[in-house]
């Protein structure tokens, strides 16, 4: 027991210890959530023609890795745009009654958004992006990255 300090002091000292620290992991454990249930691994089954044609799961996270491929969908299907965090991002969808980013939807801080596809047709997703140092005083030399997949959604 501490000098000068009686018993029910103390305990009352322990309990908003005890209550901080429980806060703290309860916040710290919030600051970065779980917001867009991706598969870790998911199988893509290739169709064999000349286009190398991808079939995209449900769900499928489309990375950088993907640029100027051609990926196939269903109506209903959709996918999580995932590009990275060090540039600041700019994506447009050619036909948005294809394909559109679903709204109301958080995404982890590197991604860019949840697509889906709407109705048959062809499109093509393409993004731009700038360095984030170009947002620096001063602002840095490095050129912007561009990306684009083309995409072909069928019927169910």
């Amino acid at each position: 027991m501490r000098e000068g300090i009686d018993a029910v002091t103390q305990l009352r000292y322990a309990a908003l210890r005890a209550l901080f620290l429980l806060t703290l992991s309860v916040v710290g454990g919030c600051s970065t959530p779980p917001l867009v249930a991706a598969p870790a691994a998911t199988a893509v089954a290739t169709r064999p023609t000349p286009a190398a044609t991808t079939e995209v799961p449900s769900a499928r996270t489309v990375t950088q890795a993907d640029d100027g491929q051609t990926i196939a969908l269903h109506v209903g299907e959709s996918f999580l745009l995932k590009l990275g965090s060090e540039y600041d991002w700019t994506v447009t969808v050619g036909d948005q009654s294809i394909l559109s980013r679903v709204v109301n939807v958080l995404v982890a801080k590197d991604a860019q958004g949840l697509y889906e596809a709407n109705q048959a047709g062809q499109t093509e997703l393409m993004a731009v992006g700038d360095p984030l140092c170009r947002q620096a005083k001063p602002a840095c030399g490095r050129p912007s990255i561009q990306f684009k997949v083309d995409l072909i959604v069928q019927s169910p």
